[in-house]
């Protein structure tokens, strides 16, 4: 027996009807936001990729761009260092120098288009630089060798300088020395003046005056003419005996006094040489030491006692 459904028990399946619809609609919603959720983090971590990429890109860019402004301070400083100036090349440093703040500007815009081109511009950049790089190296070599060719060549004419000064100052000495007189057979004795005349005696209290003789030899080397001849005596103290000590001549670049002085004429042949002197006090006895000079050299010396 069909019955038929009271108005309440319709109305009870609609409503089922509309909450089963209802949760049907909500979880097809509910996959659609996960859907839409989970393309949304796929784009998200492709986005976050592509960004680390590009951090990693713009980080090298800044980099490069650091290691070229390095290079072109270094250029500037090994120009500086070696004195060159190059206007055309110093022309093409600064213009890579203004192409660093372009640079920077470029890559802090993140331009993908624009950092292609700044990765191709700083490849030219930095083959211009290292291209200047070994220019500069070379210029600083020729200028090593060209410094250490002047050097050695300084060093050998100056070598050679003092050799000839040597040689000359050696050849100078030899002839002077070579020019110069020599007096032996030097003779001192003690003078005792009386009526009768100057006699000699060995005896240093009858002594007035002290004489001394000396042959001046035969030189062909040395110049003829007038020579002046100094001798200095030392009595037994090695004090100079002398009657006007401020009277001096020069002899190794000192001023000495002496005993005595005698012009001669000099002709290239032996001469004997005399001479004698007296003081106001007494003679001592002892050993006297007689120095010959003559053109600044000694060319004898001897000794003699008075007793």
């Amino acid at each position: 027996m069909n019955m038929e459904s009271t108005p309440q028990e319709r109305k009870s399946g609609s409503s089922k009807v509309i909450v089963v619809v209802a949760l049907i609609l909500l979880i097809g919603a509910d996959v659609f936001l996960l859907w839409q959720l989970f393309d949304t983090k796929e784009d998200f971590k492709e986005a976050n990729s592509i960004n680390k990429v590009q951090k990693t890109t713009i980080d090298s860019l800044n980099m490069e761009i650091d290691a070229l402004e390095g290079k072109l301070k270094e250029l500037e400083r090994q120009k500086e260092e070696l004195g060159v100036s190059d206007s055309t090349h110093q022309a093409e440093i600064d213009q890579l120098r203004r192409q660093i703040p372009l640079m920077r500007s470029a890559v802090k815009g993140g331009n993908p288009a624009e950092i292609t081109k700044l990765k191709n511009e700083l490849k030219k950049a930095n083959e211009k630089a290292d291209a200047e790089r070994m220019r500069a190296e070379t210029d600083r070599s020729i200028l090593t060798n060209d410094t250490k060719n002047a050097r050695d060549s300084l060093n050998k004419a100056r070598e050679l300088a003092e050799k000839l000064t040597r040689d000359k100052s050696s050849l100078s000495k030899k002839i002077k020395e070579g020019s110069a007189l020599k007096a032996d057979n030097i003779i001192g004795m003690g003078l005792k003046v009386t009526s009768k005349g100057e006699v000699p005696t060995p005896k240093a209290k009858k002594a007035n005056k002290i004489k001394v003789t000396c042959k001046i030899q035969q030189n062909l080397v040395a110049e003829p003419g007038p020579k002046m001849i100094y001798m200095r005596v030392l009595d037994p103290s090695r004090q100079i005996i002398t009657s006007n000590a401020n009277e001096k001549f020069t002899f190794e670049g000192s001023e000495l006094p002496f005993t005595y002085s005698q012009e001669i004429d000099y002709q290239n042949k032996d001469r004997e040489v005399n001479m004698k002197f007296g003081k106001s006090t007494a003679f001592v006895k002892g050993s006297y030491t007689v120095e010959i000079y003559e053109s600044g050299l000694m060319i004898g010396k001897s000794s003699f006692t008075l007793k």
